[in-house]
């Protein structure tokens, strides 16, 4: 053990001679050597220790080292590509080429960055053009608002320059800082203010909008109106052609019963002697006569069922004419343009159903130029002709006067064989534009000309 000798002087033991005093100094000096060598191997040891324990220490301090030395090279080295990576930046964006080029002409770790980066400004463009759009958008729907708004005043006395006056005080308090300056401008020359509430209009995304929508509804009622207009002439029609085919019927059942009594009278010919249907002259009455009485009263052939059919629309078109005349007597009460604003007049009244008597003689012209066309073509003739040829015949309130309306009248009595009114200086012989031929007024003459008749000599 460390300060602890092999061998100890004892009490009893004490050397006398010189060797033995020798041998005592040898071994104390054996000893001492000995306890220093046992010193130096527990140092030794103990310095081992200390390694041991210290060497994760020291360890951990050289790679430090060497961690701080490879950031620092990577610092340098950064901060130099950054240097250069700057100078490339400069030397492309100072090029003024467009952005392909300069992408090109950057290293491959730049082109991504740079490529985002103008990516980035292109997004904030949009953004701020669709901005300004609708700003520029808002505020011409707000000009364009105040505009409509002074629109109805226009005709005013002022010509609308009060309106406008309130309309761009609202303005200024809105923030239009040249609402002051067109004022003024406006109260100088007040006649620009229409054109200018037009252009604001026109300007406007939401007013031609407004406009559109307002000028399709109108469309859309006028095709609605139209459509109901001819769904009701369509429904005329057809009603119309259903009379046609009951009269047909009718007249058809009417013809079979008479070709049976025809039989029937055949067949008792013998009974009662030979006697055929024959019409008086005198009283007008069809009744079966023999050929000897036939001759002596100056008998007739009985008229068929198409000439009774052809006497019965005379009468009923005299009436129809008659009634037609004496209503426009009443409507066609004017001379000249006074007889037009008349017209325009009582039309619009008789749409809100105030004046029935123009309504009606407007809506009756149809049916009777339908009711002369047939008396005078003798037959059924279409909606397109009646228009076209016989409804121009029969007065218009809006087309004509007072004048007018008396010749047309005397012309379809002419039409009609209907002697007209006597006058002065004689008659002549005259034919009608559909070939009837009447005796005229000699004053008259020139009259029945204008309206398509000729002198027969």
């Amino acid at each position: 053990m460390a300060g602890s000798v092999p061998f100890a002087r004892s009490s009893v033991y004490q050397p006398n001679g010189t060797l033995a005093g020798l041998i005592l100094r040898q071994g104390e000096q054996s000893a001492q050597n000995w306890q220093n060598v046992g010193n130096t191997i527990a140092g030794s040891l103990r310095d081992i220790a200390t390694q041991v324990r210290e060497a994760p220490i020291r360890k951990q301090e050289a790679e430090a080292r060497d961690l701080g030395l490879t950031q620092a090279r990577g610092a340098v080295a950064a901060q130099q590509r950054q240097v250069s990576d700057q100078a490339a930046l400069d030397t492309a964006m100072g090029s003024g080429l467009d952005i392909d080029a300069i992408e090109a002409s950057l290293p491959g770790h730049l082109k991504l960055q740079v490529r985002k980066s103008w990516n980035d400004a292109e997004t904030a463009a949009a953004t701020l053009r669709s901005a300004r759009t609708k700003a520029s958008e808002a505020e011409a729907d707000y000009m364009g608002t105040l505009a409509a708004g002074v629109q109805p005043f226009l005709s005013g006395e002022d010509g609308g320059i009060g309106a406008a006056r309130v309309a761009l005080q609202h303005a200024k308090a809105a923030g239009f800082d040249d609402a002051d300056q067109l004022l003024q401008h406006l109260e100088s020359n007040p006649q620009q203010l229409p054109t200018i509430v037009d252009s604001l209009i026109a300007k406007s995304p939401t007013q031609q909008k407004i406009r559109g929508e307002a000028a399709d509804r109108a469309l859309k009622t006028q095709q609605e109106q139209r459509a109901i207009e001819a769904a009701k002439a369509a429904a005329a029609d057809r009603e119309r052609d259903d009379r046609r085919a009951e009269a047909t019927l009718a007249e058809t059942i009417r013809h079979n019963k008479e070709q049976a009594g025809i039989e029937r009278t055949k067949a008792g010919q013998t009974a009662l002697g030979s006697s055929f249907w024959a019409k008086d002259p005198t009283t007008g009455a069809v009744r079966r006569m023999t050929e000897q009485e036939a001759r002596a009263v100056g008998a007739q052939q009985p008229d068929t069922a198409d000439m009774r059919n052809k006497e019965a629309s005379k009468k009923t078109a005299a009436r129809a004419v008659d009634a037609v005349r004496a209503l426009g007597s009443k409507i066609l009460t004017k001379v000249g343009p006074a007889q037009r604003a008349d017209a325009i007049k009582r039309g619009v009244e008789a749409v809100f159903g105030s004046d029935p008597e123009f309504r009606t003689y407007q809506d009756s012209r149809m049916a009777l130029a339908g009711t002369l066309a047939v008396e005078q073509q003798g037959s059924r003739v279409s909606d397109a002709d009646v228009k076209a040829l016989w409804l121009p015949m029969v007065p218009d309130a809006y087309r004509d006067t007072k004048e007018s309306n008396e010749l047309k009248w005397e012309l379809i009595d002419l039409m009609r064989g209907k002697e007209p009114k006597a006058g002065g200086g004689g008659t002549v012989k005259m034919r009608a534009p559909n070939g009837q031929m009447q005796d005229v007024a000699a004053d008259q003459v020139d009259h029945y000309r204008s309206l398509g008749a000729t002198v027969v000599k």
